[in-house]
């Protein structure tokens, strides 16, 4: 049962703002840069936030050899050790963890243990079902996909429909939704009213994980002036439609680089995150995004497509300035496949 590893450097980028991301080279020594125990211990613990977790540094909800008692553990690091003791131990109780075990089987027994497997779910411990356990391996498989940047294409999208688009002569075709909600030009401080003519698409992530938090909330936030704040942005996306608050010939304040490419010359797109732990609807936000950076970088003859990141490393990362945005495409390794995507859309 092998899945991978993880370089140093991409664990502690899957990690970051995580109570693991605090001992993030410790949880890689102990994990043998394994990504797989890294996946469980957000199923367990989402990476240590839970309150048992953190009291007992155990994210992956060891229990003694007995099962009586969850164990403590003095590092996060320490607890990856112990898994990978019992794992790599051919004899650890009985042989439960057998060396040619498939994944599902490892999982089932590790949620569920071994007479949940043996018996295809008609004994299941810690009050876990054939269900439960195959709904953890999903969620498993789902989570290391994205960490190795292979998570699958959602669906190919149904026939698209023509939405007209501010600061276009002619409308795009989408296969979801595109409406508007713009910002009244008496909003200077959201909209300046400055004309751009646009040279590249520059993504972003709401990082509101909020279960309201779709993408006609935040076109809705921006229209009534962001509270106080001097932001805004082209198009709001997420799993079931977009939202327009600025024309694409104007300036919106997104990039953090003042008077620079970003806010000067860039198509921003914010992409919602509040489905974040659904993977499939996850899955269909970024797709969507992909989809309306492709039509947009095609109408507009656009040829660059950057993060908010990179506005930022370009003033080599000044405080306020989100240099980890898009954070969680960044850390999934998805960018590579978001740019071939929007790429593709743009040619099509």
């Amino acid at each position: 049962m092998e899945v991978g590893t993880l370089s140093p450097a991409r664990m502690a980028e899957i990690l970051t703002g995580y109570p693991l991301g605090d001992d993030a080279d410790g949880v890689y020594v102990g994990a043998k840069g394994r990504a797989l125990p890294v996946a469980q211990s957000w199923m367990e613990s989402n990476y240590g936030q839970a309150a048992n977790a953190q009291s007992k540094h155990n994210p992956l909800g060891l229990m003694a050899a007995d099962g009586s008692t969850l164990l403590t553990f003095p590092t996060w690091g320490a607890s990856f050790g112990e898994w990978s003791r019992r794992m790599d131990d051919p004899q650890y109780k009985g042989g439960v963890y057998p060396r040619d075990a498939t994944l599902e089987q490892f999982i089932v027994t590790y949620v569920g243990g071994p007479l949940c497997w043996s018996s295809h779910g008609a004994t299941c411990a810690n009050g876990e079902t054939w269900e439960s356990c195959h709904h953890y391996l999903d969620e498993t498989i789902a989570r290391l996909n994205r960490y190795f940047g292979t998570t699958p294409p959602p669906p190919p999208p149904s026939p698209g429909s023509s939405y007209p688009v501010s600061g276009l002569s002619s409308p795009i075709s989408l296969s979801f939704p595109l409406k508007q909600m713009l910002v009244p030009k008496s909003m200077t401080n959201n909209r300046p009213g400055i004309a751009m003519s646009p040279t590249r698409w520059v993504q972003h992530e709401t990082d509101n994980t909020a279960p309201s938090a779709d993408a006609e909330m935040h076109a809705r936030y921006l229209a009534n002036g962001a509270e106080g704040r001097q932001a805004s942005w082209h198009f709001t996306v997420d799993d079931h439609e977009a939202w327009q608050s600025i024309p694409i010939t104007e300036v919106a304040w997104h990039g953090g680089d003042g008077n620079g490419p970003c806010n000067m010359a860039g198509v921003s797109c914010e992409l919602c995150v509040n489905m974040v732990n659904d993977p499939a609807r996850m899955a269909k936000a970024r797709a969507n995004a992909e989809e309306l950076a492709g039509a947009i970088m095609k109408a507009k003859s656009l040829s660059i497509i950057e993060r908010h990141a990179d506005c930022c490393a370009r003033l080599a990362n000044p405080a306020g300035c989100h240099s980890g945005c898009p954070k969680y495409i960044i850390r999934d390794g998805y960018w590579p496949h978001f740019v071939s995507s929007a790429r593709s859309w743009a040619t099509k």
